[in-house]
């Protein structure tokens, strides 16, 4: 089976080179709540959701209203709830940023006429809301469960938080390359972006929130915390999709899917471990029975997507997500965001000669210290100021987008950021000082 998964793995990486796609998942709450962190009940969602249909019929509801999906520009877009308190929100593949940032828009001012008519808002500062209801959902929610199974109970990494992924089509050639570059530039890059800095109504001390608690992932036996060395956080270079494969075969697996059940594994300790003994014992997340499965390629898919890494090749889209930024608090910071990854990976061979200055420990440094100080972190064994890297990795982004024919005036709200060393974190942080957490709930929080 490995060697089979090792020969197919690269054909889906093809024929998508220069595109992008932003998904977006929002917290929502309910605003007529006077304590901050009562998140949304299922029957304000879906009333969310049906309202965007009510207002614009060509959005069409789904037979569980849980989704609205229309086409936007020849491809569909979906605005849903897959998860309890979140709306999430996938929007298709384009080849410009012009595009996707007319996509954001097409559902940002829905989602937010529907938002002032329900009473229900839609958060996009990164905050987590909290209660009786999310904690539940941590324990009902079949998904959650599974990986909730391997994970220590106590850590929060599966709570609600705001989440931005920039996704960009790549050949399998171009993968690696543009893997690594989102990697090793997430320091820089979350120093930007960064916007989860208010969890559960309160400052957590952290300006990247949700990219901490991808380090406090833990496993419960020193064997499966060594088995599981480098899933988490920045993953260290590869130079082919074999090797990538190599690399994740000793993580343990956590999920899979047999005919959209959702199956967790019972005793598999690594992913190698499964596929040389050729089966595991499962559990179904909704029914509780229990069962004997075999390897399918669909496993490899499920357990790719289980890396807690800044960046990471998801070849069931045939993509690289960047997963290191956070939800940005306007469509201009939203699109930056995607420039910055597509303009990376059009350079990548100049990003990643750039980067060869600092060694692989230098840079895991700096992305912890940039989840607290932002772009005024340092990259300690060099001594250098981490807003070198930032300014060295917008210039060479700017030369990226120019070479595909994008203007680098996408950029500009990240110059900013760099110029001022804020982020959008900065920012929530200075709102809650100035309005206190109520204002969180009492206006919506996406800008056109």
């Amino acid at each position: 089976m490995i060697e089979k998964i090792k020969e197919t793995y690269g054909n889906g990486f093809k024929d998508k080179q220069g595109r992008i796609a932003i998904e977006l998942d929002f917290p929502v709450v309910r605003r007529n709540q006077h304590h901050f962190g009562e998140a949304a009940r299922d029957a304000d969602i879906c009333n969310l959701i049906e309202r965007i249909s009510t207002d614009d019929p060509s959005w069409a509801l789904s037979s569980d209203g849980l989704s609205v999906s229309k086409k936007v520009r020849g491809c569909v877009v979906r605005i849903g709830a897959e998860f309890s308190s979140v709306l999430e929100v996938k929007l298709p593949m384009v080849r410009t940023l012009m595009e996707a940032e007319q996509s954001i828009a097409d559902v940002l001012i829905p989602i937010a006429r529907a938002s002032e008519k329900t009473r229900v808002s839609v958060l996009a500062y990164g905050s987590q809301p909290r209660s009786k209801a999310n904690d539940e959902m941590l324990l009902e929610n079949g998904r959650n469960m599974a990986v909730r199974q391997k994970l220590n109970n106590k850590m929060c990494y599966l709570g609600i938080v705001a989440s931005e992924k920039i996704n960009i089509g790549v050949s399998n050639e171009e993968m690696p390359l543009v893997n690594n570059v989102l990697n090793y530039y997430s320091p820089a890059i979350i120093a930007l972006t960064a916007n989860s800095a208010i969890i559960k109504g309160r400052d957590a001390g952290y300006l990247d929130y949700r990219e901490a608690v991808s380090e406090m992932v833990n496993f419960k036996s020193s064997k499966l915390r060594s088995l599981n060395s480098g899933r988490r956080g920045m993953m260290r270079a590869f130079n082919s999709a074999e090797e990538h494969i190599d690399s994740i075969l000793p993580f343990t697996p956590l999920f899979t899917v047999r005919d959209e059940r959702l199956l967790a594994y019972v005793d598999a300790r690594s992913m190698k471990e499964y596929y040389e003994k050729g089966y595991s014992e499962a559990v179904d997340m909704g029914t509780g029975e229990r069962l004997r499965i075999t390897p399918e390629p669909v496993d490899f898919q499920c357990h790719e997507c289980t890396c807690w890494t800044a960046a990471r090749p998801m070849s069931s889209y045939g993509t690289v997500e960047l997963r290191a930024v956070s939800m940005q608090s306007s469509v201009a910071e939203m699109v930056a965001a995607g420039a910055l990854a597509m303009g990376l990976a059009a350079a990548a061979k100049e990003a990643w000669s750039a980067i060869g200055y600092y060694s692989f420990e230098d840079l895991e440094t700096a992305r912890k210290e940039a989840m607290k100080y932002g772009s005024s972190a340092r990259i300690r064994k060099t001594r250098g100021a981490l807003s070198f890297l930032a300014e060295d990795m917008l210039d060479i982004a700017s030369e990226g987008l120019r070479s595909v024919n994008e203007t680098a005036d996408y950029l500009e709200p990240l110059y900013k950021n760099l110029k001022q060393e804020k982020s959008p974190a900065h920012r929530s942080l200075e709102f809650l000082g100035k309005n206190g957490l109520l204002a969180f709930i009492d206006s919506v929080r996406l800008k056109e």
